[in-house]
């Protein structure tokens, strides 16, 4: 695992965030409820790619959600699954 000197991000977290992304993208993405069979929260899918995922949360927290809890910003009226992907591959890209 090697560190970006400019972000302090490890590439651990870009790889995870792109997993996490892909795996909305062959799943599916939903709100309102961790697991369907219409797909995954991003928490959820957080938590099914990354079983320690401490330090990836807390940039999709910092990146992504603008400190807002992940499933309150998951949740919010007018989200989409493209821009939770999107924002996901965003944050791999930054690292990278």
């Amino acid at each position: 695992m090697f560190r970006s000197p400019a972000e302090g991000v490890t590439y651990d977290t870009a790889r995870v965030c792109k997993q996490v992304a892909d795996y909305i993208e062959r799943v599916g993405w939903i709100q309102h409820s961790y697991r369907t069979d219409k797909g995954v929260c991003l928490f959820t899918a957080l938590s099914d790619c990354h079983s320690h995922y401490g330090a990836v949360h807390t940039v999709i927290r910092a990146e992504l959600t603008g400190g807002m809890p992940i499933s309150d910003w998951n949740d919010q009226p007018g989200r989409t699954k493209e821009e939770v992907i999107d924002g996901l591959k965003r944050i791999a890209e930054q690292i990278f």
